[in-house]
């Protein structure tokens, strides 16, 4: 579901993972697993007209990262390299 907000171009709130990390890097608004006050932090954080225009720049950067081709292309390559 995060991808598919990334996709769209939103900005992105979501928990601080190591899966969430390596997958969507520095483009969406990490906070601490299960903490509703930095959730809260965060939230009130982008109310804050700047801090959104940041944080819209950073998704639209991640975009790029999660379109079809970028995350498929090398599964693709490791198919073809042992000849499927």
């Amino acid at each position: 579901m995060t991808a598919l907000a990334l996709a769209a171009g939103c900005v992105v709130v979501t928990s601080e993972t190591p899966p969430q990390r390596r997958a969507l890097g520095k483009n969406v608004e990490l906070v601490p697993a299960a903490d509703p006050g930095a959730l809260a932090a965060e939230l009130v954080n982008l109310c804050d007209p700047a801090a959104l225009v940041l944080a819209r720049e950073r998704a639209a950067r991640g975009r790029d990262r999660i379109r079809p081709q970028v995350v498929t292309e090398p599964l693709a390559a490791q198919l073809r390299r042992r000849g499927v």
